[in-house]
């Protein structure tokens, strides 16, 4: 008795339909696992040229108390330039901050709707499906 060892076109078709999904997640996971990276990068370099805007301001607010210090003769002048660099760069500060809150929500969400897209997929870790 002998068998026959090709498949036939049932088996195959049958086989066929087995694995499209689990192509079709696979293609979606890898979609989903590529995009994240991306988008970590970008938030990285949003909020790193923020940063470095932020600390260009302040060396140029500090300069500028330096040469406005230069020139003040007595402690009365000498004060009204340290009080106006310091009200500068606290509002400075608080409007830099409020920026890298605002950049680090958006790019959390970005995230987030990475992984729930991964998710809503049938793609999440320990998924058996």
């Amino acid at each position: 008795m002998s068998t026959n060892p090709r498949p036939t076109s049932e088996a195959a078709g049958g086989a066929a339909n087995l694995t499209k999904p689990i192509f079709e997640a696979m293609q979606q996971g890898a979609g989903i696992y590529f995009a994240m990276p991306q988008k970590l990068m970008q938030a990285n370099l949003e909020a790193t040229t923020s940063a470095f805007g932020f600390i260009n301001r302040c060396m140029a607010a500090q300069a500028d108390a330096w040469s406005k210090m230069s020139s003040a003769n007595d402690l009365a002048k000498a004060s009204d330039v340290q009080r106006a660099f310091l009200e500068a760069v606290s509002k400075d500060s608080a409007e830099e901050v409020s920026k890298l809150a605002e950049i680090a929500k958006k790019n959390f969400a970005v995230m987030s709707s990475l992984a729930t897209a991964g998710v809503n997929k049938g793609l999440s870790p320990g998924n058996s499906s």
